[in-house]
């Protein structure tokens, strides 16, 4: 009997490391609209590190888009948006809303850098000086750091 819930709580820690290390895999963005429009200028961000709110705040204001014009012509804006926003941090999915925790209602941040999210998994490992080296150039080049973040993998 001692054997048996040995062997099953072995399993039962086996099969808990399986899911989380499934669950330290971002949903990588399949939608060829969205990476159409981005990826000429920065990586494809995961759409639920930020909140509806935010996504649609962006999306409308794409004639400055963090100092470029990114205009884009209405149908495709549209498409865009909203792919986006149904896949935002907080469109329903259990899975996207961890990386919200810590905001409050009614904040729109508009850099995913700004989230409390991202502020907590980066000042505990990198310091500020580590975003401003010439391979960096800026915390939002998330590949600088995390090789493999096109396959949804931000751990070092």
């Amino acid at each position: 009997m001692k054997k048996t819930i040995v062997t099953a709580l072995t399993l039962l820690g086996l099969h808990a490391s399986l899911a989380i290390a499934s669950d330290e895999r971002v949903v990588v963005p399949n939608h060829e609209p969205t990476s159409k429009a981005c990826t000429d200028c920065h990586m494809l961000f995961p759409p639920q590190m930020l909140p509806k709110a935010s996504w649609e705040k962006i999306m409308n204001s794409l004639d400055n888009h963090f100092g470029e014009n990114a205009t884009l012509d209405e149908a495709t804006r549209k498409q865009v948006s909203d792919f986006l926003q149904a896949n935002s941090g907080d469109s329903g999915s259990r899975r996207n809303h961890h990386f919200l925790r810590g905001m409050r209602a009614g904040d729109v941040p508009l850099r995913i850098t700004e989230t409390p999210y991202w502020q907590r998994e980066h000042k505990k490992e990198v310091s500020p000086e580590a975003f401003a080296r010439p391979e960096v150039k800026s915390a939002a080049n998330c590949p600088a750091c995390h090789k493999r973040a096109s396959e949804g993998y931000y751990e070092d």
